[in-house]
């Protein structure tokens, strides 16, 4: 077994609550050999997605109809719009409408108050969005107005935007993105609300939405592909690069 498919497997455990064994690709094989005439030697992401709905039913933890899914949305809005009554939230609505402006890292704790869950530590400080609109003014006021008399145009050039470059690089290590892909709309803030709901309960039920949604993450987190590669019909190895 490659230190993908271990990678991966750890990964489905932990979010969904599952003891998944060796004998979980083993399973997957199995339906992979069921659906194909000639010899299996790859499997693709909806057969991962199918054992994955089968072992969540045998344990009861399967929601095959939308109405946990339509609730929460129906929740998130409510709440939203409670919250922030100017703001006109829709499911496709962006974050940016939020505040009228990007989200800051002090946002976030907002939202986590507001649905009574800890959410992720994103986006740039306040500071940091100073530094990137401000400093670059202040540099070409700097390179206009100011010129030593010992130093050439072109150096005084250089040396400005190289500590300038250091000092945007430095405040940015360790920040994330403004809207990491997984959060940019309503629709997307619903669905790690529901997530995180039902990896805090070990007896949840899962929609079947939710599962393909965690499912997909987590190739895209664990094999570094584009959220548009993962479909149903992409192999793992082949397609995905999975080792």
């Amino acid at each position: 077994m490659g230190i993908d498919l271990l990678d991966i497997r750890l990964r489905l455990e932990e979010v969904f609550q599952l003891e998944l064994n060796d004998d979980f690709w083993e399973e997957v094989f199995e339906v992979a050999k069921q659906e194909s005439v000639a010899p299996v030697s790859d499997i693709t992401v909806g057969q991962i997605r199918d054992v994955l709905v089968r072992r969540l039913k045998s344990q009861g933890r399967f929601e095959a109809t939308p109405i946990l899914v339509e609730a929460n949305l129906s929740e998130v809005l409510s709440k939203l719009r409670s919250r922030y009554p100017h703001w006109q939230a829709t499911p496709e609505s962006d974050f940016c409408s939020l505040h009228g402006r990007p989200l800051c890292r002090a946002d976030w704790p907002e939202l986590g108050e507001l649905f009574t869950l800890e959410m992720p530590i994103i986006g740039w400080s306040a500071l940091t969005i100073l530094l990137v609109v401000f400093v670059p003014l202040a540099s070409l006021v700097l390179l206009a107005f100011w010129q030593p008399a010992d130093l050439h145009w072109g150096y005084t050039a250089v040396v400005d935007i190289a500590a300038l470059s250091a000092l945007i690089l430095w405040r940015l290590n360790g920040e994330s993105k403004r809207f990491p892909p997984q959060i940019r709309t309503v629709q997307d803030l619903a669905d790690h609300v529901l997530v995180e709901r039902c990896e805090r309960n070990p007896v949840a039920q899962w929609p079947e939405d939710l599962v393909w949604f965690m499912l997909r993450e987590i190739l895209v987190d664990g094999l570094g592909v584009d959220h548009n590669e993962v479909i149903p019909s992409a192999t793992l190895v082949h397609d995905l690069g999975a080792s």
